[in-house]
């Protein structure tokens, strides 16, 4: 062997060695953060097996289901649903003309490319229950202020998802158009808006799945729809009262997300909208009967839409007290933020464990027992359709308040999402590997580590850090009902109109979420 090879050999070696040095270094690293969180979250096997019996009770006082009341709740279902439909369709207008602004290929100028694009990341920093918060005290009680809150969540989310699909078209019809002397509006109705159409439907329907999730929490902080009812009931030990309305909030968020996954899933993979050429056409359709059903929601629901015009009154004051910052509660605010942060990662890491084997027994092209399989798939829906604040609110009965609530409830909603993020990353892995290597004899556990984890690791690691990127978002508002994290600070600064003290809890949590939100992008971006 020449000088000049065994010098290579030795230099591989040492990046070799230099690279497990490495790895093994951030497994410590990640090993000892997650024994801080749970340290943090004051995770307590023993108090959960002992809160089983709590909860027992609790589920016995909630049956039978009380129907007495039905039609009130019928009522605050049917303003929850226009709650959700009005915020997606005032969210799509306004995030339309953004996406297009802060594009790359289509943004007028760089200044307002990136003018827009911080105002989108501000609108995404807080949880829409946040800034209902904050329109609670200059609207008032009621659904209006959950509408605007989770119009602005609508924003933040769906102007990114819309730039970067403008930003992923091909662009050579926009250079053939460009050729032909078009430009401006014309480039963007003939070039891209046909490319980008599908796509921009299936977001849309995604993002109204999540706002009527996301409304029926609205009422938690005093911004109408059914969540209002639940926390009126619950605090009047009225069980089986909400035994009746978490059926209803879990039939509708269940519906609502079956509904939007399948046109979701027909619309991407062509098998609803089979004539690509009339993509447009089927879209103009959808928002036509979408604009039918909110017209209708409108004027039977009884949500005061005049508040959009005459609520603005307080604003103007709100904003005043908000341009004073006080830092009575910094530390406290610092504090509980790390709490919140600790909550999200000891509920992500348990809900991987729960999610692996569920995924894999999930997956059709592994577990060929489809009663097994389909049963752990409803499972994982119902998971799913539970908000974390519905599930913070029964554990806090049954461990007690604070941050070990909030763990499980995030733990458990997160493994239903996770779960089916598992199971399609593994019915879309290439079968040759897992062939070949079945036919040398492996075991089922061999075939599992040597041919399925190594195709589908960056897309789990990528969903790993996207739940907890989500989580670290929605913990900061389980304070609110008791379960740990910054909430219970910021609900009660905004109860006794400490809105000074608000402003700085509010800015603590941005600055971490941004934070938290790039460093996330960053790591997902390198991993896919």
């Amino acid at each position: 062997m020449s000088e000049k090879a065994t010098t290579r050999s030795i230099v591989q070696l040492d990046r070799g060695n230099l690279k497990r040095i490495r790895d093994v270094g951030i497994a410590i690293i990640l090993l000892v953060i997650v024994v801080y969180s749970f340290n943090v979250s004051q995770v307590d096997p023993i108090n959960l097996i002992n809160g089983f019996g709590y909860t027992w009770q609790l589920l016995e006082k909630m049956y039978p289901p009380d129907t007495v009341s039905l039609p009130l709740y019928l009522s605050l279902i049917e303003d929850t649903i226009a709650m959700g439909v009005a915020s997606t369709i005032l969210g799509v207008i306004i995030s339309l003309p953004m996406g297009f602004l802060m594009a790359r290929n289509t943004a007028p100028g760089t200044v307002v490319y990136h003018v827009t694009r911080f105002l989108v990341t501000f609108f995404r920093t807080a949880p829409s229950m946040v800034w209902a918060l904050i329109f609670v005290v200059s609207f008032g009680i009621g659904a209006v202020p959950g509408i605007l809150g989770l119009t602005i969540s609508t924003i933040g989310m769906l102007s990114k998802f819309y730039s970067e699909a403008i930003e992923s078209i091909d662009p050579k019809p926009v250079e053939a158009l460009n050729a032909t002397g078009g430009h401006g509006l014309s480039v963007i109705r003939h070039a891209i808006i046909p490319q980008v159409t599908p796509i921009f439907t299936s977001y849309t329907l995604y993002t109204l799945d999540s706002n009527i999730r996301g409304a029926v929490l609205m009422g938690l902080v005093g911004a109408g729809g059914i969540g209002g009812q639940l926390l009126i009931q619950m605090n009047r030990f009225n069980y089986q009262n909400v035994s009746t309305i978490l059926i209803m909030i879990v039939v509708l968020v269940a519906l609502i997300n079956r509904t939007s996954a399948y046109l979701r899933k027909g619309i991407i993979e062509g098998t609803i909208f089979k004539d690509s050429r009339r993509y447009l056409d089927y879209a103009i359709v959808i928002i036509g009967g979408v604009v039918c059903v909110a017209f209708l929601l409108v004027t039977q629901s009884d949500i005061d839409w005049g508040l959009f015009i005459t609520g603005w009154g307080k604003t103007v004051w709100m904003l005043g007290k908000f341009s004073t910052i006080s830092f009575t509660y910094f530390d406290s605010s610092i504090d509980l933020m790390k709490e919140t942060i600790m909550m999200a990662i000891a509920g992500s890491v348990i809900a991987i464990i729960i999610a692996i084997p569920l995924g894999i027994a999930m997956a059709r092209n592994l577990n060929k027992n489809m009663i097994v399989a389909n049963s752990l798939r409803e499972i994982c829906n119902m998971f799913r359709a539970i908000p974390e604040m519905v599930l913070a609110i029964f554990f806090v009965a049954a461990v007690g308040m604070g941050p070990f609530a909030g763990v499980i409830a995030i733990a458990l909603h997160s493994a239903g999402v996770l779960g089916e993020f598992y199971a399609g990353a593994i019915e879309n892995i290439d079968s040759k590997p897992v062939e070949a290597i079945e036919a040398t004899g492996a075991s089922f556990a061999q075939r599992i580590r040597h041919a399925i984890f190594p195709q589908i690791w960056p897309i789990v690691n990528s969903n790993n850090l996207y739940i907890l990127d989500r989580n670290i978002r929605d913990s900061t508002i389980l304070g609110m009902v008791g379960a740990g994290g910054i909430g219970i600070l910021l609900s009660q600064t905004f109860r006794m109109f400490y809105l000074e003290d608000a402003v700085q809890i509010i800015i603590v949590m941005v600055v971490t979420i941004a934070i938290i939100d790039s460093l996330s992008a960053y790591i997902r971006k390198r991993l896919v």
